[in-house]
C-alpha cells in the first residue's frame, strides 16, 4: 500500500466531459498512424485543466490514481478511456511514474464527466 502524503501532494479535478477513447484518438493514412485533431485538442485541454489544479508532473515522483467516469449510456468501455486521460495528464513518457490506477464507471442517462485524484505517493 501506498505511504499517505500530505493535502499539498494530492489534487482533484472534474470535468464535463470524456476523453477520448483509444478507437477515437488515432487515424491511420496508409502505414502511418496520427493523433487525430480532435482528440489531441481534448487531451491538451485536459492538461491545462489539470494544470490549472497546481498539478506539476515529477519524474521523480511516485503516483496513486483514481477515476470516475461518467456515461450517458451503458456501452461505452471504461478501459478505453483510461490511456488517452493518463497521457494527457502525465505526457505519453510519464505514466509509467503511476504505480496504483483505479477506475470506475457510472452511468447516467446524458450525462458526460471525468473526476480525477492524483495523490503524490513517493
Amino acid at each position: 500500500m501506498p505511504r499517505k502524503t500530505p493535502e499539498a501532494h494530492r489534487w482533484h479535478v472534474a470535468f464535463d466531459f470524456l476523453p477520448p477513447s483509444v478507437n477515437h484518438q488515432y487515424g491511420r493514412r496508409g502505414s502511418q498512424a496520427y493523433t487525430e485533431r480532435g482528440a489531441a485538442s481534448v487531451l491538451e485541454g485536459i492538461s491545462l485543466l489539470v494544470a490549472a489544479q497546481g498539478f506539476q508532473f515529477s519524474i521523480k515522483a511516485r503516483y496513486s490514481v483514481r477515476v470516475l467516469f461518467t456515461f450517458p449510456s451503458d456501452v461505452f468501455d471504461l478501459d478505453n478511456r483510461v490511456k488517452p486521460l493518463m497521457d494527457a495528464v502525465f505526457g505519453a513518457r510519464g505514466d509509467h511514474r503511476v504505480y496504483h490506477l483505479e477506475a470506475d464507471k457510472e452511468v447516467y442517462s446524458g450525462r458526460e464527466r471525468t473526476e480525477l485524484w492524483i495523490e503524490e505517493v513517493g
